[in-house]
């Protein structure tokens, strides 16, 4: 049955714990599939994935199929994905709408060679050629039946999907554009350079609330439950960091924030903190 408005986190929260109760690996992980299919549901997110639990997709393409009769419309619009073992929830209308500007994203590439190498935004070139692997994973996306189908991310016309597409995939504003011949060198040079990582966390209160109805009183747990995504960006490209893609990036969760405010969204930040620590890309 559809719902809508403040029922919805309720009926996301409800249906979460219901398949935590046949499925081992979401006993301790439930709150954290809950947060981020009520994100996904509510279009703070355009993709998760779900790297911190181990679920079978044919488990998960269960519960969004679940998920999917209570969001209206934004339910047609959910496909699960798998890519080296990981499961991904994707709302393929919200890829579609990121995919049409250009300026959601500043791409950022390593050049130059020894103590000359450094981050720069991709030229032109890279970013055309960038777009059309975009486009060739929305294609994919949108030929599956939601219903039934989990996608191969792996298969989409042998496009390396770590880390630029993935990072596009999530809606990061700041994306590293690396292939399989260049991702080790920039994360070497990341992670000798250091990163700022930038934080979105907002917290929802029907959320919070099953939670401590659960038992969950650790504030630290609490905390992580709040992380809606986190990305990062190169120290020595902090100016460019700080350009229309980050800008549009927290203008337009800040208004979809305020747009789910009947669904218990509130207390929206973005929290940032500069690291050196070794970068995996």
């Amino acid at each position: 049955m559809a719902a809508g408005g403040a029922d919805l986190p309720q009926l996301i929260v409800e249906a979460v714990r219901e398949k935590a109760r046949t499925v081992r690996a979401l006993r301790t992980k439930w709150a954290l599939l809950a947060r981020d299919l009520l994100a996904l549901a509510t279009g703070m997110r355009t993709a998760v994935m779900l790297d911190y639990v181990a679920l079978q997709p044919e488990a998960l393409l269960d519960l969004v199929g679940t998920v999917a009769g209570i969001c209206h419309e934004a339910g047609q619009h959910m496909v699960v994905g798998v890519w080296d073992s990981c499961c991904y929830v994707l709302r393929r209308d919200l890829l579609a709408e990121r995919a049409c500007n250009r300026e959601a994203v500043l791409w950022l590439k390593l050049v130059g060679d020894g103590p000359q190498k450094h981050m720069r935004p991709a030229s032109p070139l890279n970013q055309e050629a960038v777009q059309q692997q975009v486009e060739g994973l929305l294609r994919l996306l949108h030929s599956a039946n939601p219903a039934q189908d989990v996608c191969n991310l792996a298969t989409c016309d042998g496009y390396y999907i770590m880390p630029t597409l993935n990072g596009w995939l999530l809606g990061y504003p700041v994306v590293y554009l690396a292939d399989e011949a260049t991702v080790q060198a920039t994360a070497d040079h990341l992670s000798s350079q250091g990163v700022v990582r930038h934080i979105a966390m907002a917290a929802n209160s029907t959320l919070k609330a099953a939670c401590q109805r659960s038992g969950l009183s650790n504030n630290a747990a609490f905390e992580e439950l709040e992380v809606l995504l986190s990305f990062t960006v190169p120290v020595e490209a902090a100016d460019a960091g700080k350009g229309v893609a980050l800008l549009q990036w927290v203008s337009g969760l800040q208004s979809s924030l305020e747009c789910q405010a009947s669904v218990g969204w509130g207390n929206f930040r973005v929290e940032c903190e500069e690291t050196s620590q070794r970068m995996q890309l």
